[in-house]
């Protein structure tokens, strides 16, 4: 089969899925409904010497639903991201969790990482994009 059967055939999953994506490049891909909103969706380093610690920055995960939502685990990725949270269990409407990352690059050059959020809202998962660069 040809490239473009497979373009469209994801165009046509994503448009059936109610997903709608923002202009701006750090805008979330937010599913239609989805209650849980990301804040900011991206958290950026700026650069930071190798092998040392940044200061932490908080991301916001906010339930803007009507109904509870179970966080059902929080998983990193990258190896020069560190994260905690208070995202646990139930979160009832109207409450909100925390997701605090450091960044400790291991090498020069830009580095990458996530924050990915499982859990029971339609828009699951919910990802917080990492970035820095190591010096």
């Amino acid at each position: 089969m040809k490239a473009g059967f497979y373009q469209s055939l994801f165009l046509f999953v994503v448009l059936a899925s109610g997903v709608t994506r923002g202009t701006a490049q750090s805008d979330p891909v937010i599913p239609k409904n989805s209650a849980l909103i990301m804040s900011p969706a991206k958290l950026d380093f700026g650069t930071q010497p190798v092998g040392t610690t940044s200061q932490p920055k908080t991301a916001t995960l906010a339930n803007t639903g009507t109904s509870t939502v179970t966080i059902r685990d929080v998983l990193p990725s990258g190896i020069d991201f560190a994260q905690t949270n208070t995202c646990r269990g139930d979160l009832a409407p109207g409450a909100n969790c925390a997701i605090e990352v450091r960044f400790t690059p291991a090498i020069t050059g830009p580095r990458f990482g996530s924050v990915m959020i499982l859990d029971s809202d339609r828009g699951s998962p919910h990802t917080l994009d990492l970035s820095g660069t190591g010096q």
